[in-house]
């Protein structure tokens, strides 16, 4: 009943419902929650369905208290559908967004690759702590190196030793 600790518990089907079916979902269950909150909180009031032995007390003294308790609840009920439906869209928006960027990058570092493997000069690739990330065929070819999947991870100082005072 609406003096229950437990009418809190309405609002796991409602998150369920933001959750799986966004804004449409949340605000589906919350009013679907208020409607059966209000329904018992009706009962309850007429006097068909009894609140707990140590509620009826309040109950009775406080009907206002109470009327202004469930409408609060219903309150809560909406905004819980409307912030987790929401919250869920954003998250799903996200995702998409991050899977497309994820594909652009995959394709832009095809193309790059495919421009390091194919260019006639000697090209070796480092990264900031001066480890090879690639190194393409012409470079194996003029400094006589090791093939290139063998350099991968490697100090461009053990590659080509005299390096190290250029870098």
């Amino acid at each position: 009943g609406s003096a229950s600790y437990f009418a809190m518990l309405y609002l796991l089907p409602i998150l369920c419902g933001g959750i799986s079916f966004q804004v449409s979902g949340g605000l589906a269950a919350a009013g679907l929650a208020a409607v059966l909150y209000g329904a018992y909180g009706i009962l309850e009031y007429q006097g068909a369905v009894n609140p707990p032995v140590e509620a009826s007390a309040v109950h009775s003294a406080h009907s206002a208290a109470s009327l202004v308790r469930g409408y609060l609840s219903i309150s809560v009920f909406a905004l819980t559908g409307l912030f987790s439906g929401s919250l869920s869209k954003y998250l799903r928006e996200r995702e998409e967004a991050l899977r497309r960027v994820e594909e652009e990058l995959r394709r832009v570092q095809l193309h790059t690759d495919s421009i390091i493997m194919n260019v006639s000069s000697g090209l070796i690739v480092t990264n900031m702590a001066g480890e090879v990330v690639a190194c393409n065929p012409a470079a194996v070819r003029i400094l006589g190196l090791r093939p290139a999947e063998y350099l991968k991870g490697c100090l461009i100082q053990d590659v080509i030793p005299h390096m190290s005072a250029l870098v």
